[in-house]
This record gives C-alpha cells, structure tokens and sequence, in this order.
C-alpha cells in the first residue's frame, strides 16, 4: 500500500490529466442522457437525431482516449522501469469502452 502512495506522489500531473479525463468521460454520460431526456420532450419540434449526438459523444471520446493513451504509452516506452503508466493505460483504454459502450447504448 505505501508503494502505491509513493506511486501516486510521484506522478501529479498524470493523476491530475486523469481525473480530467474522468471528468470528461462522466461528462459524455451526462450529455447523453440529458439529450435522450430532451428528445423525448421535443420529438416532433427537432430535426437532431440521437444517433448525430451519439456519432459526436463517440467522436469525441475516441479522439481524447487515443491521446491519452498514445502520451502514456510514450511515457511507459521511455521509463521502461516504471509501471505506473502501464497500468494507467490499461484504465484509461477500460474506461474509454465503458463510455462509449454507454454513449453508445
């Protein structure tokens, strides 16, 4: 456990770029359901479809998982001896294919 913390204090600015890419992930979530909520209210009045908001969210969140996960891929090549990027990376890919399986749902 004390490894882990020392890991986490090592790595600041990593930890802080995640929880924006948590933000940014939850964030999709919300969009998605607040624009369902709001279709059904104004089914007839629109011409936006939920699959062109669907399209966008998944757009969006493909784009900012891949360069997430490209710079730590980068940052786990270049410190070979560190597997904090590594398993960061593994998240972040994991958290990326619950957000579009739900955006996508």
């Amino acid at each position: 456990m004390k490894a882990f913390f020392r890991s986490l204090l090592r790595h600041p600015i990593s930890i802080i770029f995640y929880a924006i890419y948590t933000w940014v992930c939850l964030g999709a979530n919300s969009a998605n359901l607040k624009f369902a909520k709001w279709l059904e209210a104004n089914a007839n009045q629109t011409t936006i479809t939920a699959n062109e908001v669907a399209f966008w969210l998944t757009i969006a969140v493909v784009v900012i998982t891949l360069l997430f996960a490209l710079v730590l891929a980068i940052n786990a090549a270049l410190r070979k001896g560190d597997k904090f990027y590594l398993w960061l990376l593994s998240i972040v890919i994991l958290q990326g294919a619950v957000t579009l399986y739900f955006v996508l749902n």
